[in-house]
């Protein structure tokens, strides 16, 4: 039982983090192509 809830929690922090650096990396992507488009 208690295996199965450490189990679910590191599942539930690791979606947490892939979501994060996906949303961190989209943002870096865009900032980017942001500067390069100005003068």
């Amino acid at each position: 039982m208690m295996d199965r809830f450490l189990l679910y929690h590191i599942q539930k922090q690791k979606t947490r983090l892939a979501r994060f650096l996906f949303a961190y990396s989209l943002a870096a992507f865009f900032a980017i192509c942001g500067l390069r488009l100005l003068p």
